[in-house]
C-alpha cells in the first residue's frame, strides 16, 4: 500500500484501537512509545520528526486531562496538557508537512473531545487545548489543502477504554449510559473507524470538518460530567 502512518498515544484505549485498525488494513504504522517520542518534551518531538520525517497519515491521539478548578490551577499540569495536547501536534505537524507537501498527499487528523463543545467543571484548561487543536485543524485545513493534504478533527464522547471502567464506578456508568441518547459508550473501534474514514486515501474532499462521536450525547438536555479522573492516553 505504501502508505506510513504515525499513531500517536497507541498503548492502549482509543490510540490502540487506531493503531490495529491501520495495522488490519495493511497500513505501515508506527507507535511510538514515551521512550521513543515524549511528548511532554518539545525537543524530542523534534528529534523524532529529524529522524523520521516521511509520515503520509499522522494521528495525533495522545492527551492529558487533569481535573483542576480555575482557582486551584497547578503550573505543571497546565504546562504538560498545554504542551502534550497541543504543542508537540503543533510541532509534529509543522515537522512533517514538508514532507507530505512533496509528495502532495498527507491526511491529518487531530483527536479532539466532547468538552471542547460541552461545558464541565473543572476541565478549562483540557477544554482549552482541545478547542484549540479544532482550531489548529480548521487553520491547517485551508493553509494545506493545495497539496492535497487534507485535515480534520474526531471528537470523542464517552468511550469504554479501561481508564473510564477503571475512573468510574457501575454506578457512575449506568448514570452516563442514561444521559446519551443511544443509552452506550462508545466502543474504541467506533471512533477508530471515524478516524480511518477521514484519515486515508480514500478521503478526498472532507477536510477542516469537527466529527463528534459520542452517541447524542452533545444534542441531550441533560448534560455533565460525571468522575473527577485524571486521564493520560
Amino acid at each position: 500500500m505504501g502508505y506510513r502512518v504515525l499513531v500517536t498515544g497507541s498503548s492502549r484505549g482509543i490510540g490502540k484501537a487506531v493503531r490495529d485498525f491501520y495495522l488490519s488494513k495493511g497500513y505501515d504504522v508506527t507507535a511510538p512509545g514515551r521512550k521513543e517520542l515524549d511528548l511532554e518534551t518539545l525537543n524530542s518531538v523534534k528529534e523524532f520528526v529529524h529522524d523520521n520525517p516521511d509520515f503520509d497519515i499522522v494521528i495525533n491521539n495522545a492527551g492529558i486531562n487533569d481535573i483542576m478548578n480555575i482557582d486551584n490551577l497547578d503550573e505543571e499540569s497546565v504546562r504538560s496538557m498545554m504542551t502534550v495536547n497541543l504543542m508537540s501536534p503543533l510541532t509534529l505537524i509543522g515537522g512533517l508537512a514538508s514532507g507530505m507537501k512533496s509528495r502532495r498527499f498527507g491526511r491529518i487528523v487531530n483527536i479532539g473531545s466532547i468538552l471542547g463543545t460541552v461545558s464541565s467543571p473543572g476541565r478549562a484548561v483540557y477544554a482549552a487545548t482541545k478547542s484549540g487543536i479544532h482550531g489548529v485543524s480548521k487553520t491547517l485545513s485551508a493553509e494545506l489543502a493545495p497539496w492535497n493534504i487534507l485535515v480534520n478533527t474526531v471528537s470523542p464522547g464517552y468511550t469504554l477504554t479501561d481508564l473510564t471502567i477503571k475512573n468510574n464506578s457501575e454506578e457512575q456508568l449506568n448514570i452516563i449510559r442514561k444521559r446519551i441518547p443511544l443509552g452506550r459508550l462508545a466502543e474504541p473501534k467506533e471512533i477508530a473507524e471515524v478516524v480511518f474514514f477521514v484519515g486515508n486515501e480514500k478521503n478526498t474532499y472532507v477536510t477542516g470538518q469537527e466529527i463528534l462521536v459520542d452517541g447524542g450525547y452533545s444534542m441531550s438536555g441533560d448534560l455533565g460530567m460525571i468522575s473527577s479522573e485524571k486521564q493520560k492516553y
